[in-house]
């Protein structure tokens, strides 16, 4: 049995105490996707917004708990939701199987912090200046950067510092660009408002990727900055599992963008993603936020997110009157 009609197959034996179970384990769902969506108890969750915030999480769970999850939504999307909206959300999640799930549940980024405390990065930047071994400077220049743009590792590469509009600012090359997760090939953040302190760190992290990537050594770059925080973390905190890496400097920027009162749709633009959702789900929450974010984000930028989730929203409406007729 193919997984389509395994998972369709299990939607129709259902018996009391499954439904049950559905109905509960659904209703956590939708708690659980309000909270991250940093919907509060009294705003209403859009259920196509609730398929959509699953789906996301499909990549992070195993197979046999995707199948769960989704026949608990269907469950509930059919019995206790009779909203146009549940028509549209029922169409898309049927359609969506297992593959692309976890065939195991040990997971390397569970060791990744998703955050960096105001403490932690005072500590690890003190350490980096004192010690101040091979890759220490650099990876300071780094780390605040990165902190202050929130760029992929892989951005900066391909990353130039210009003028706009009599203003600095910060062009990026999206990396997920190529399969339909960024909102366009670039992006752009407006430096206006950074401090010199925190222009001239963006600065120097520039000159140093310009110089390895000229000699062609940007990977040599990367990997020494790369092990030298590893090592530097277990020597500021020998007893933790959960350690920074250059990657929890792009989770700190969404939180620090969420507490700074940024909308979803501004920092999906910032962060180079093609909808508000994932930032929402996969990177920094709010509450983790420890200071004002400076940088803005341009406004094509803004409305290329906007004029994308438009486009999925009528997408959804179609395929709904094409499946009618």
């Amino acid at each position: 049995m193919d997984e389509y009609a395994l998972e369709n197959f299990e939607l129709k034996t259902r018996t009391d105490k499954t439904k049950q179970d559905y109905l509960i384990r659904a209703r956590q769902l939708i708690n659980r996707a309000k909270k991250e969506l940093e919907l509060s108890e009294d705003e209403p969750l859009d259920v196509r917004q609730l398929v959509i915030w699953l789906n996301e999480h499909k990549k992070n769970i195993t197979a046999e708990t995707w199948r769960q999850y989704k026949s608990s939504v269907v469950y509930y999307l059919e019995e206790y939701e009779d909203a146009h909206s549940a028509v549209e959300a029922l169409d898309y999640i049927k359609d969506i199987t297992s593959r692309g799930s976890l065939n195991y549940t040990e997971k390397t980024s569970s060791l990744k912090l998703k955050k960096i405390s105001f403490e932690d990065w005072q500590r690890l930047d003190n350490f980096l200046l004192e010690k101040n071994k091979k890759w220490h400077e650099q990876l300071r220049h780094w780390l605040r950067a990165s902190i202050i743009t929130g760029l992929r590792p892989v951005e900066w590469r391909n990353a130039h510092f210009f003028i706009h509009n009599g203003q600095p600012a910060l062009k990026i090359q999206n990396a997920k660009a190529t399969n339909g997760r960024s909102h366009g090939v670039t992006r752009t953040l407006l430096l206006e408002n950074v401090s010199e302190v925190d222009l001239t760190a963006i600065k120097s992290h520039l000159n140093n990727v310009r110089t390895f990537a000229g000699m062609g050594e940007y990977e040599y770059f990367y990997r020494g900055c790369a092990i030298a925080l590893y090592k530097a973390c277990r020597k500021c905190w020998p007893r933790r599992k959960r350690h920074i890496t250059l990657y929890s400097t792009r989770h700190q920027f969404s939180a620090n963008a969420k507490s700074s009162g940024f909308s979803k749709v501004e920092v999906a633009a910032m962060m180079g993603h093609a909808v508000d959702i994932t930032a929402t789900i996969h990177y920094g929450r709010k509450q983790s936020g420890n200071e004002q974010l400076a940088v803005t984000p341009l406004e094509e930028d803004v409305e290329r997110v906007r004029q994308i989730e438009i486009d999925d929203m009528k997408n959804i409406i179609n395929k709904k009157q094409d499946n009618l007729l």
